[in-house]
């Protein structure tokens, strides 16, 4: 391998190796197509077949038919160096299939060029013959269009000088109204000058006057600041008179409201007595109605056993205590007692 092959080498890895790095599944097709090309141009051709066959699937899947026609030219050449000639042809017939869609004319070209020198290998020479003729027309084509661009070019050349040239005459012609149009803007600079420096003057004049307008009227006010300043030291000297007589006014107010604060005091120190007293007669009064209850429960329960004791002491007399009485006494002793 040579050094500029070499180097092309190493580029386009680095780029493979770029391209999976930043996940760019278009970047790393591309670079898939070109190192297919350069394996194959070495003669590395598994390799060439491996990138060559990625790229062909990604373009075909994205529909990129451009790169399609470029990815199946290059396998076409690819098997033409493998001496798998059917395949070459189909692959190259595929290209141009695909390259007619979008019109990509050095594709079309270079396939045509290609299956001439297939058909050739393959003995097929009116197919060939055919493409040869294919190829020369294209080879025409292009280099008329050329040609016709070339020409369209010049054309489109001179029409630029055409139109510079008016341009440039459109260009003195708007210098010489920029000119006019200048002097009148000094005309008219010179007249707004004029009228600045009379406004001026004007405002200036306008500005003194209500200056000394304002100073007379400032001395106008001083006057009555000094007017006032005397009756405001006539009123503070009436009113610390004022002032002294409300002073004992308060105080002798004060004297009667600590009188009525003593006897409120005192007033309250009755009230609560007297809750006190009632608190303790509802106090006396529950305490009584609590012992009431059970007592008379207590009251009616001895009654009831002494009643018994009676009746028991009336049978023990007559003699006719029996089993069923004396039980029945005891019964009722011992509910008593509880």
């Amino acid at each position: 391998m040579s050094d500029n092959t070499d180097k092309s080498l190493f580029h386009l890895t680095e780029a493979l190796k770029l391209a999976r790095k930043i996940k760019s599944k278009k970047l790393q097709h591309y670079s898939y197509l070109y190192l297919g090309r350069l394996h194959r141009d070495i003669g590395q051709y598994q390799e060439a077949g491996k990138y060559l066959t990625e790229a062909i699937a990604y373009f075909t899947q994205k529909k990129h038919i451009s790169r399609l026609a470029e990815s199946y030219l290059a396998f076409g050449r690819l098997q033409f160096a493998l001496g798998e000639f059917e395949l070459a042809i189909d692959a190259v017939n595929k290209s141009i299939l695909h390259a007619k869609e979008i019109e990509k004319n050095i594709v079309i070209f270079q396939a045509y060029k290609e299956l001439s020198v297939l058909f050739e290998k393959t003995n097929n020479l009116k197919k060939a013959l055919n493409n040869e003729r294919l190829f020369q027309f294209k080879k025409e084509t292009i280099f008329n269009r050329q040609s016709q661009h070339y020409i369209n070019a010049l054309k489109v050349e001179y029409n630029v000088e055409q139109k510079q040239r008016e341009i440039e005459t459109l260009k003195q012609k708007s210098k010489i109204s920029d000119l006019e149009v200048l002097q009148q803007r000094a005309n008219r600079n010179i007249y707004i000058i004029s009228s600045l420096l009379v406004f001026c003057s004007l405002g200036f004049i306008s500005y003194r006057y209500n200056q000394r307008k304002k100073l007379h009227a400032k001395r106008i006010a001083l006057q009555q600041i000094k007017v006032k300043e005397q009756a405001l030291s006539e009123l503070n000297a009436n009113l610390e008179s004022i002032v002294e007589q409300r002073t004992q006014s308060l105080q002798s107010s004060n004297q009667e409201l600590e009188i009525a604060l003593v006897d409120l005091k005192d007033t309250q120190k009755s009230l609560i007595e007297v809750e006190k007293m009632a608190s303790l007669s509802l106090l006396v009064a529950g305490v009584a109605h609590e012992m009431n209850t059970p007592l008379a429960i207590i009251l009616t329960a001895a009654s009831y056993l002494n009643e018994q004791l009676d009746n028991f002491k009336q049978l023990v007399i007559t003699d006719k205590i029996s089993r069923n009485g004396l039980n029945d006494f005891l019964t009722s002793a011992k509910q008593g007692v509880t």
